[in-house]
């Protein structure tokens, strides 16, 4: 702790001597906070603001947020308990009240106005505070808010874990709400994690799955259910819509399902995943880079970071160069877009470092639609006449209207169930029939495909004798999460080394260069890639998560 207070110091030290703010009656000097994660996931909040009054007041208040907004913008009501409140470390006198969005503290007492230097302490508790994700789980915390009426000079967190839990990973937004600046210091000390700024704070801490129990699907759909009656329509909904499709909108049956030694129409890597599904997510990148090095039209480097002093103790980083070998001339529209993103600005020569954030969000949603575009050219699915889709949108949105009207009095678990349930309508609108009698035969035939690649060893006899083999079928592996089965299959069989991809790791067979393309180009390079967002993984903003709100002086 010792060794956390005294980097946390050093952090904070060179942001306390700044421009004079120009407030007129009063300032925010400082606004430092201690937040405990207890292991039921909520929040012991103790804030300690320090101010200095130019003029006459009464005190200050606060407005702190009980309600917010998840992933998908729906209103997700939070527990809030206050407990005390003091003025420079005495009983105060205050007010409160609230509303579905808000709770409002007013400090002071009506009939005495003070002046100058004054600390405010607020502690309470609020419920629900951590969110969770596949792989950790993550206070995102709103230290300050960022609604107050004067500046914060300088403000502090502590966030604190319960029972050893580990600090996996920390961030800290500073701004108005939805700014992305990070004009903060971070210091880690096993379950603590402290940060300083000279702004409005968010801070973002996550750790590893288990510290808190995630409550389940049901038992949040259990406890709603027993108070809302009003819940059922939607579930009836989902009911009757699903007796239609299963009546009207199955499609036919598809034939028997048999190994094929080729991807069906010539189609690349990138596009057999979206023959199998309408809803194909985010492109595999990774295939579309090991396509083109196989095509000859760059080459993967592949080589462990150099480091030096103490970093030499910690496994060292995969650093991966690609070099283009030739113009794009001879790619489809999809893989050129990637192709001139990845050796932009003339250059010919980038590693995954260099690419790190370096693909906008706007442009990987051109590349998958164009992705998605090259698939539509197989006509796979039925065209819906306007009339059908505008008649079962119509009765979505009917359900999606009511539903957010009677959140507000029922909670928001009605609200979710009556969107899922329009939802659900627009979808078999779309699915009632879907697919066209050559859509069915090619997903048939991609089906047959991805078993030969996860099978290939028993076919060995047929294709063993042909060129290029593991090169030419890697890229579908990929897409289909093969890469080690496709690659045990030339077990025993002559290696030769690509000359399309390079690695100063040892290489001596197919199965040695499926693990290292693996962590380089599967999971590290498409992950520098592809844009994403979380808090702790540094892809929030002020203002997000939990907490926030802001205040001032009366």
């Amino acid at each position: 702790m010792k060794k956390l207070l005294l980097i946390f110091g050093l952090l904070l030290f060179p942001q306390l001597v700044f421009a004079q703010t120009p407030a007129e009656d009063w300032s925010i000097e400082k606004f430092d906070a201690i937040i405990d994660l207890n292991s039921d996931g909520s929040l012991q909040v103790s804030e300690n603001i320090s101010v200095n009054f130019n003029v006459e007041k009464h005190g200050i208040f606060r407005v702190i947020p009980v309600a917010y907004k998840d992933e998908f913008n729906n209103r997700i009501k939070i527990g809030f308990k206050l407990g005390d409140v003091l003025v420079d470390g005495k009983t105060a006198q205050f007010s409160e009240s609230r509303n579905s969005k808000e709770h409002y503290i007013k400090i002071g007492d009506p009939d005495i106005t003070i002046l100058n230097d004054h600390t405010y302490t607020i502690d309470y508790k609020v419920e629900k505070g951590v969110l969770f994700f596949n792989d950790f789980d993550e206070i995102y915390w709103n230290v300050t808010g960022d609604t107050w009426e004067v500046p914060i000079k300088t403000s502090s967190a502590i966030v604190r874990l319960p029972g050893g839990a580990q600090v996996l990973q920390t961030s800290c937004y500073t701004g108005a709400s939805g700014s992305t600046s990070s004009d903060c210091g971070i210091a880690t000390d096993g379950s603590v994690a402290a940060f300083a700024a000279k702004d409005y704070l968010t801070v973002a801490v996550g750790f590893e799955k288990g510290v808190v129990a995630e409550p389940t699907f049901w038992e949040k759909l259990r406890q709603s259910l027993l108070n809302n009656l009003i819940n059922l329509v939607p579930v009836l909904l989902v009911f009757i819509v699903s007796l239609m499709w299963f009546k009207y909108g199955r499609d036919k049956k598809m034939g028997a399902v048999v190994a094929e030694y080729e991807a069906p129409h010539n189609l690349e890597a990138v596009y057999l995943p979206g023959i199998l599904t309408p809803f194909m997510k985010k492109p595999e990148v990774s295939a579309m880079i090991v396509t083109m090095a196989v095509n000859g039209f760059l080459q993967i480097s592949v080589q462990e970071e150099e480091k030096s002093g103490l970093g030499k103790i910690f496994k060292p980083a995969k650093v991966v160069t690609l070099t283009k070998k030739r113009e794009s001339l001879g790619l489809d529209s999809a893989h050129t877009y990637l192709f001139n993103l990845l050796f932009a600005d003339g250059r010919s020569t980038v590693t995954n470092t260099e690419l790190k954030n370096s693909i906008t969000e706007t442009e990987f949603k051109e590349l998958t639609t164009l992705v998605q575009d090259r698939i539509k050219l197989e006509n796979i699915y039925l065209k819906k006449s306007l009339l059908f889709v505008g008649l079962f949108i119509f009765f979505g949105i009917i359900q999606i209207f009511v539903g957010v009207n009677l959140g507000n009095l029922y909670g928001p678990v009605t609200t979710v169930l009556f969107v899922l349930s329009g939802v659900v309508t627009v979808v078999f609108g779309f699915l009632m029939p879907t697919i066209t009698e050559k859509g069915l035969e090619l997903v048939r035939l991609v089906m047959g495909y991805r078993l030969f690649l996860g099978t290939a060893e028993k076919y060995r006899i047929k294709w063993q004798e042909e060129e290029n083999m593991f090169e030419k079928h890697l890229p579908p592996a990929i897409v289909f999460g093969l890469t080690f089965k496709w690659a045990e299959a030339f077990a025993g069989l002559e290696f030769k080394q690509p000359d399309w991809y390079r690695s100063d790791s040892a290489l001596t067979n197919y199965s040695a260069i499926a693990m290292d393309l693996n962590q380089a180009v599967v999971v590290s390079l498409a992950s520098d890639i592809t844009p994403k967002s979380s808090g702790s993984s540094g892809g929030g903003a002020s203002g997000g998560g939990m907490g926030g709100g802001g205040g001032g002086s009366w």
